[in-house]
C-alpha cells in the first residue's frame, strides 16, 4: 500500500492524490447507494422494453432511460469547485459524460439487435443477458466519476447523528479551548482572523481577532499567561494576543520564516516561542526560536537529524523542554534546553502524521494514515512498541486522561474513532465529515470540537460509552 502510494505522490503529486483519495473514500457508501438506484432504474427500463412492439422502440428506451438518467445524476449532484486537476474528475463535464455512458449502453445492446434473432432471443433470455453489463458497468463509471465534494448533502443527511453537530461552516485547522472562559478558538485558510466561540451558546457569532491573521493554519494557546501566539506568514509577523479580549498584546516583525503553513508553540522552560514552517524547500528558516517576553530572535534551525527540518507536525511534551518533530519517514524528538536532537527513529512504511502522548507521558502516539494504524513509541527513546489499529486515513489523534480515551479523526473516511488506551480496541465510532484535522477536548464534558475543511463540529463522544 505504502509504495503504490508512493508512486501515485510521485506521479500525480501529494495534493491531487489527497483530495482525490478524500472524494473517494469518504463517499463510499453514497456511491453504492446511487450505483443500486441507478441499476434498479436501467433495469426498470429493459425489462419493459420488452413489451413494446416496436423493435426500434425496445432498442431506444433503455438508451434514452440512460441517457436521462446519467444527466440528472449529475444535474443533482453538481461539480462543486475545490482545488484539484480536472482530469481526476470527468464528472465534472454531465453532458459530456451523460453522452459516453449513454453511447456504452447503446453498443453493448446493438450486438443484438443487429443480429435480427429477436424473437428467438426473447425466448432464450439472450436479450436480457446482453443488457446486464449495462446494467452494471454504466451505473457504475456514473457513481465512480462523481466530484465527491457533491455528494456531502446526501452523506449528512444518511450519516444524521444527535451526537455530531455542525456549528461553523468553513475551512479550520487550528484548535484551542479555553474552558476556564468557556471558549473555543478556532483558525485556519477560511478565515483572516482567529476567532472565539462561546462554547456554551455555539450558535452566537464568534468574536473575531482585531488583527489579521493572514489566513494561518494554527495558533498556541498560552495559558498561563493569558496569550495566543499566531505567525501572519503574510506578514512575517508574530503575533500575540490577549486570550479575553483578542487585542494584540505585542508583535515581532520581519522573521525570516520559510514561507507556508507553520506550527507554533511555548516552551515553558526556556520561555520562548518556536515557530517551524512545513516548507524547508525555499527561502527562509523552517525553525525558529523567539525569546517570549522580549521578542527577540534567539536562534534559527535549518537542518535537524540529517534533513531539513520542515516536519508534518510537531508536539511539545507537557512536562519536558522536549519537542517532537514527525516527518513521513522518521521522527526526531529535540531537547529545546540542549538546542540538539536526543532522539531519533527511522520507519519503514510509515506515514507519520499527528501525534499526541498517553495519559502517562510513557508513549508517544503517532497517526499513520496509509496503514490505518496509530503507531506507539516510547516517550524517551522512540522505540517502537507496537501500534493500534484504527480507521482508514488516520490523521489527527487527541487524548481524554479522564477516561483513559484515544480519539482519532480521519484525513479521508469522515470517522472519529474512539479507543480505549487500556485494551486498545474501539469502544464507539461517529461520523463527522470529510478531512479532519484538529480535535479539541472538554475531557471533563466528554465532548470533542473538531475542525475540517468543511466547518466546525461538537462531538458528545462520551455518549455511546458504558462504564
Amino acid at each position: 500500500m505504502s509504495e503504490v502510494l508512493s508512486w501515485l505522490v510521485d506521479v500525480f503529486g501529494i495534493v491531487n492524490v489527497t483530495m482525490w483519495a478524500i472524494s473517494v473514500f469518504s463517499t463510499i457508501l453514497e456511491r453504492v447507494l446511487l450505483f443500486f438506484l441507478c441499476s434498479i432504474a436501467l433495469g426498470a427500463s429493459f425489462f419493459f422494453a420488452r413489451f413494446l412492439r416496436s423493435s426500434m422502440l425496445q432498442f431506444l428506451l433503455p438508451v434514452l432511460t440512460s441517457f436521462a438518467l446519467f444527466f440528472g445524476l449529475y444535474v443533482a449532484f453538481p461539480f462543486h469547485p475545490f482545488p484539484i486537476d480536472g482530469y481526476l474528475f470527468l464528472g465534472n463535464h454531465p453532458v459530456a459524460v451523460a453522452l459516453s455512458l449513454t453511447l456504452v449502453v447503446a453498443i453493448d445492446g446493438s450486438r443484438l439487435w443487429l443480429r435480427g434473432d429477436h424473437g428467438e432471443a426473447r425466448e432464450r433470455g439472450r436479450r436480457i443477458n446482453a443488457w446486464l453489463p449495462s446494467v452494471i458497468v454504466a451505473p457504475a463509471l456514473a457513481v465512480l466519476l462523481l466530484n465527491g465534494w457533491s455528494l456531502r448533502g446526501l452523506a449528512r443527511w444518511l450519516h444524521a447523528d444527535q451526537a455530531v453537530q455542525q456549528f461553523a461552516t468553513g475551512d479550520f485547522n487550528g484548535l484551542e479551548l479555553d474552558a476556564e472562559q468557556g471558549l473555543l478558538f478556532a483558525s485556519g485558510h477560511g478565515t483572516n482572523y482567529l476567532l472565539a466561540y462561546n462554547v456554551e451558546a455555539l450558535a452566537q457569532p464568534p468574536r473575531k481577532s482585531q488583527m489579521e491573521v493572514g489566513w494561518a493554519q494554527g495558533f498556541y494557546l498560552n495559558s498561563m499567561h493569558r496569550e495566543l501566539y499566531v505567525f501572519n506568514e503574510r506578514s512575517r509577523t508574530l503575533l500575540v494576543l490577549d486570550t479575553k479580549t483578542l487585542a494584540l498584546k505585542k508583535s515581532v516583525p520581519r522573521l525570516d520564516v520559510a514561507p507556508g503553513d507553520s506550527w507554533i508553540v511555548w516552551d515553558g522552560y526556556t520561555d520562548s516561542i518556536i515557530i517551524v514552517s512545513e516548507n524547508g524547500v525555499e527561502d527562509g528558516s523552517p525553525f525558529v526560536v523567539v525569546n517570549r517576553a522580549t521578542g527577540e530572535l534567539l536562534y534559527t534551525l535549518r537542518r535537524c537529524g540529517g534533513r531539513v527540518c520542515d516536519p508534518g507536525n510537531i508536539l511539545l511534551h507537557p512536562s519536558k523542554p522536549l519537542l517532537y518533530l514527525s516527518f513521513w519517514e522518521k521522527l526526531l524528538a529535540y531537547d529545546i534546553k540542549l538546542r540538539k536532537i536526543v532522539a531519533s527513529i527511522e520507519v519503514d512504511r510509515l506515514w507519520a502524521d499527528r501525534m499526541d502522548l498517553t495519559p502517562d507521558q510513557r508513549e508517544l502516539l503517532v497517526a499513520d494514515p496509509v496503514n490505518s494504524a496509530i503507531s506507539r513509541f516510547d516517550s524517551e527513546t522512540l522505540q517502537l512498541k507496537g501500534s493500534i489499529g484504527t480507521v482508514f486515513g488516520v490523521r489527527t489523534l487527541a487524548v481524554d486522561p479522564v477516561r483513559n480515551l484515544l480519539l482519532a479523526g480521519s484525513l479521508v473516511s469522515n470517522m472519529l474513532d474512539v479507543i480505549d488506551l487500556e485494551t486498545r480496541a474501539r469502544v464507539a465510532k461517529y461520523y463527522v465529515g470529510p478531512w479532519l484535522r484538529t480535535i479539541a477536548l472538554d475531557s471533563a464534558a466528554g465532548v470533542a470540537y473538531v475542525s475540517s475543511i468543511e466547518g466546525l463540529f461538537r462531538v458528545n463522544y462520551a455518549t455511546r460509552i458504558t462504564n
